[in-house]
């Protein structure tokens, strides 16, 4: 049985939707816990474009808003509609539908990844092309694995290399990186025997590979880590921090985590330590406040590095919309930016706030409470 939680679309009836089980059933409540779709339905995916893949027995269709199939159940699996077209399984092959249910793209395709920007990556007899929103190939299947296109260029590889094509399919980066990540700023991070550096789009190293592992650029500053000590280069390669951490995080709200002697604390993007080293762990600031492990216990300080609420809990997570959930003696609960319980810790486990309203679960049963912390759907399975 699947379902999921967290719809994706902007509309009001599709984000006022949450799954719940009644008997081994799926259906959907509104934020104000009213049922209303009831539970009839094996498997249920999100909302997505007005329309939901819902299984009542073995076969896929979709439902609306109202919960009523309006493409009857028909495929061995499904996936959402995205750019206007799904994809849809029958018998061991993909192809894609219109949200009329209509074939559009027969099913001839191993696997398919949704349309992004009217372009979907497919596999057959274990190798990967492009296709366009008609089905005519852009690209032949030719390459051992592929991504999706990210904006002009996709990730591919070939004989255990990876490289870059154009929407053309000409390669644009020779295959010849052992590990490729995505273009964030027109800058990707790629490792060749094992060292990391950076190229550019035309895939010219602007940092060599000499750094045993690195993140992302973010803010114009990637961390890395040379000789097992980490740092912040810029784009031109040079260090702005120098590496003599034993770890460290992104930037977040001005301050990153960082670590020395077993000891975090956090730093400013000079690299000096605006929190001494103190704790033995801690998490990034977000609404001010990060928690913080001191001992066996967690609690909140604030930008200074007092403690606005005290080490007092097994686990505490980040705030988000002035609300963080925190766990004692293996129940979770819920504080708000003054320590005070929203809901004391009752549950076998907890979800974060969506559109209003948080998942929770109790031996098995899953329920739903608001952040008042009135629990608006009791929990069931």
């Amino acid at each position: 049985m699947y379902y999921c939680q967290k719809n994706q679309s902007s509309s009001d009836d599709e984000t006022d939707r949450f799954t719940v089980m009644v008997n081994d059933k799926l259906g959907f409540i509104n934020q104000k816990g009213k049922l209303v779709i009831k539970p009839q339905f094996k498997n249920l995916y999100s909302y997505h474009d007005g329309l939901a893949g819902a299984s009542t027995d073995d076969k896929w269709g979709f439902i609306n808003v109202s919960g009523h199939y309006v493409i009857k159940p028909q495929y061995e699996d499904v996936q959402e509609f995205i750019e206007n077209l799904a994809a849809v399984k029958l018998g061991d092959k993909w192809g894609f539908i219109n949200k009329s249910g209509k074939l559009v793209i027969k099913p001839t395709y191993d696997f398919v990844m949704s349309f992004k920007d009217s372009i979907s990556c497919v596999r057959v007899n274990d190798k990967w092309g492009y296709i366009d929103m008609t089905g005519r190939y852009l690209v032949e299947p030719q390459y051992d694995d592929a991504w999706d296109f990210d904006g002009d260029l996709a990730r591919i590889k070939m004989d255990n290399k990876w490289g870059y094509i154009n929407r053309q399919g000409e390669l644009v980066i020779q295959p010849q990186f052992d590990v490729l990540q995505t273009f964030n700023n027109d800058i990707a991070g790629v490792c060749v025997d094992d060292k990391w550096g950076f190229i550019d789009k035309e895939g010219n190293y602007i940092v060599e590979p000499i750094y045993n592992d690195i993140w992302a650029f973010e803010d114009s500053l990637a961390r890395v880590m040379k000789d097992g000590k980490w740092g912040f280069i810029n784009k031109e390669g040079n260090y702005v921090i120098e590496p003599i951490f034993d770890d460290v995080w992104k930037f977040e709200e001005d301050l990153a985590r960082a670590k020395v002697d077993d000891k975090w604390g956090y730093i400013d993007k000079q690299g000096s330590f605006v929190i001494q080293p103190q704790f033995d762990d801690e998490w990034s600031f977000t609404e001010n406040l990060a928690s913080v492990k001191v001992g066996d216990k967690w609690g909140y300080i604030d930008k200074q590095g007092q403690f606005v609420i005290k080490p007092q809990w097994d686990d505490a997570l980040d705030f988000d919309e002035g609300i963080a959930r925190v766990r004692l003696n293996g129940k979770w609960g819920y504080i708000n930016q003054k320590g005070n319980y929203i809901s004391e810790p009752q549950y076998d486990d907890a979800g974060s706030f969506i559109n209003g309203l948080a998942r929770v679960e109790v031996d098995d049963m899953t329920g739903y409470i608001n952040k008042e912390g009135k629990i608006i759907w009791e929990p069931t399975k």
